[in-house]
C-alpha cells in the first residue's frame, strides 16, 4: 500500500461530511488511544510506545501494587487488556 501523503491526506478529508470526519477520529482515537496511555505512564516517545503495544510487551516491571493497580485501570479504560504478575 502506498504512503498517503500530506496533502493527499487533506484532499481526502475536504472530500468528508462532518459526520464522516468524526467517525474518523473516533476511529482514530480508539487505534492509538492505548499508545498514549502507554506513552503517558512509561514516558517513553511515541514509537517505543507504540512498539511496546505493537508486541503486547511489559508496561512496567518491579512496581508497587497499588501503581500497578492503577496502571491497570488506566489502561483498561482505553480498552486493553491488562495481566498484573
Amino acid at each position: 500500500m502506498a504512503k498517503l501523503t500530506k496533502e493527499d491526506f487533506i484532499n481526502s478529508l475536504k472530500e468528508m461530511n462532518l459526520l464522516e470526519i468524526k467517525e474518523l477520529v473516533d476511529a482514530m482515537k480508539e487505534e492509538f488511544g492505548v499508545i498514549k496511555v502507554v506513552k503517558d505512564i512509561t514516558g517513553l516517545g511515541l514509537k517505543e510506545a507504540k512498539d511496546i503495544v505493537d508486541a503486547n510487551g511489559v508496561v512496567k516491571e518491579n512496581i508497587p501494587v497499588a501503581e500497578a493497580e492503577e496502571i491497570k485501570a488506566k489502561l483498561e479504560e482505553a480498552g486493553a487488556t491488562v495481566e498484573v504478575k
